[in-house]
């Protein structure tokens, strides 16, 4: 049995809200004594992070965003290109990933899984290109707070922060990556560094199309407010050209058929346009539109979620934390909760902003309170760190995946209805017969096209095309998990969304009552059957 989702809510806000009143009257008065041995815990415990990546693996917790990665990536590394089948199956025209996402450093990526072609390694490149978020944090805190305890209190709220989290484990794609990458720019702007700050911004806008809108505003920024109107303004025209150029002109090259000039993002702003200039059009022309979007309870109550485990410290670093609009702001205006949700990755930029923020808020905080307060500036840094610390710490408890968290020990402390998602400890229990699975896939020759269900998908990356069951298209292959009982059909095969779900025999049956179709194995409820005949 579930706890309700707002008695959840409350239980969790309420403990985050304490922590942080009674840390900071505390903080501020007699003192709490050195955290940083709890700082260097968090840090080093985000590690564990990885190790659930790998049991999850192992369990076949992992689902078709997770596949797609890894055969694009396969793909890359053996020549092949970009090219992913389960998105032209999805939405034909668009099998080029450049076309879907223009993620040109998906080729660097590609360079280590040749090296080693196996799924883990993409995992342990993810933590170590998302673990340079806590050393770029920590430097950067210490350059505006100048005290190293601080710093280091900064850095493990970053790990402790959920939405990171969340983040590093979520299925593998590119956008997660801008988050170093940008709160890299935000440090060179304060060492003034012009070095620094181009490098870092060329990585932020390889790493996805949408990370030009973000970088645009951090070039007004700094025209405006930090005297470097040069840089600033280059960034401004760079960012604009950049995001143009690659989403009119680069990535509908790479598209054919009926729609290839129609981003795969347009379906989710349809309310507004249909194409970028009537998205924006409608943004200036259906105000009423806008506020039902932007302020849907939902997606309120996820930003929320996102200053509150930093005990809402960014919102003092005002204006910087408007920068987060144009990535936040903008997903706002979809039509999907998922693109502001505080459990996934597409919200990466804004993570980054909040992270700047944080550190300029609590410098802020800090001289605040020894105006008012009888504490040295020293004192009064080190006092917000050690606030925002443990607030974070809480809410990394109440709202967090981790192993220190009540989501991954309480099945009655579930934060969202998920679907096929959840981050109970028993997600990542590998069992015997999921640790059969790939010696039973050995069956499904490679090159062959294969469809199979979302968490069998990942072990097939080297085959192809793929196909997502109960999408069959032109399968020489298939296979199913009778057993698995979360499951989850797909758009392009009507009402199979929830019918999978509800009916599984009933879309098994276009295989099994198929004569075409012929039993190969079958092992525990798993089954491969092979298509005889066209």
């Amino acid at each position: 049995m579930h706890l309700p989702l707002p008695i959840v809510y409350s239980l969790g806000t309420l403990a985050t809200v304490a922590t942080a009143a009674w840390t900071l009257r505390r903080a501020t008065r007699s003192g709490l004594g050195s955290l940083v041995p709890a700082a260097c815990v968090a840090i080093t415990f985000s590690s564990s992070l990885l190790i659930l990546q790998f049991l999850k693996l192992q369990a076949n917790r992992d689902y078709v965003d997770f596949a797609a990665s890894m055969e694009i990536l396969h793909n890359i590394s053996t020549g092949r290109g970009a090219w992913c089948s389960i998105q032209e199956g999805f939405v034909p025209g668009a099998g080029n990933w450049l076309s879907t996402h223009f993620t040109p450093l998906i080729y660097v990526a590609a360079f280590f899984h040749k090296l080693l072609p196996r799924p883990e390694t993409a995992l342990v490149l993810q933590f170590l290109a998302l673990s340079t978020t806590l050393w770029i944090t920590y430097a950067y805190a210490r350059s505006v707070l100048r005290s190293r305890e601080a710093a280091l209190l900064l850095a493990g709220s970053t790990a402790l922060y959920p939405t990171f989290q969340y983040i590093h484990l979520y299925a593998w794609e590119m956008l997660r990556f801008c988050i170093p990458a940008l709160l890299g720019v935000f440090w060179s702007i304060e060492r003034r560094s012009a070095r620094g700050y181009w490098a870092f911004l060329a990585l932020s806008l390889l790493m996805r199309e949408e990370v030009a809108l973000t970088t645009l505003l951090i070039g007004v920024y700094v025209f405006t407010l930090k005297d470097w109107r040069r840089h600033g303004a280059a960034t401004i025209v760079v960012s604009a050209c950049y995001f143009l150029a690659v989403t009119q002109w680069v990535m509908p090259s790479f598209r054919h058929g009926a729609e290839a000039d129609r981003h795969v993002a347009a379906y989710w702003f349809s309310a507004l346009g249909t194409s970028m200039g009537g998205v924006l059009w409608g943004i200036l022309t259906k105000p009423l539109v806008v506020l039902g979007l932007a302020l849907n309870p939902y997606k309120l109550a996820s930003l929320f979620l996102l200053l509150l485990p930093l005990a809402f410290v960014p919102l003092a670093a005002f204006p910087l934390q408007l920068i987060a609009l144009a990535n936040a702001g903008l997903n706002s205006l979809s039509g999907s909760l998922a693109h502001t949700s505080y459990f996934l990755y597409y919200l990466s930029p804004t993570v980054a902003v909040v992270f700047a923020s944080l550190i300029h808020g609590a410098e802020r905080i800090a001289l605040e309170l020894s105006r008012r307060l009888p504490l040295e500036a020293g004192k009064s840094r080190l006092a917000v760190a050690q606030t925002v610390f443990l607030t974070a710490a809480c809410a990394s408890i109440m709202f967090g995946p981790s192993p220190a968290s009540l989501t991954f020990w309480l099945r009655s402390w579930k934060l969202a209805p998920f679907r096929t998602q959840s981050f109970h400890r028993s997600e990542y229990a590998a069992t015997a017969r999921d640790r059969s699975l790939p010696g039973l896939l050995e069956a499904v020759p490679a090159g062959a096209g294969v469809t199979a269900e979302q968490h069998i998908l990942p072990r097939l990356f080297d085959r192809g095309p793929l196909w997502v069951f109960p999408q069959i298209g032109d399968a020489r292959f298939a296979v199913f998990d009778k057993r698995r009982e979360s499951k989850s059909g797909v758009s392009t095969v009507p009402g199979s969304w929830d019918g999978f779900r509800e009916r599984p025999q009933e879309y098994y049956d276009l295989i099994e009552k198929d004569a075409a179709w012929s039993l190969v194995k079958e092992s525990d409820g798993f089954f491969i059957y092979r298509r005889i005949s066209p």
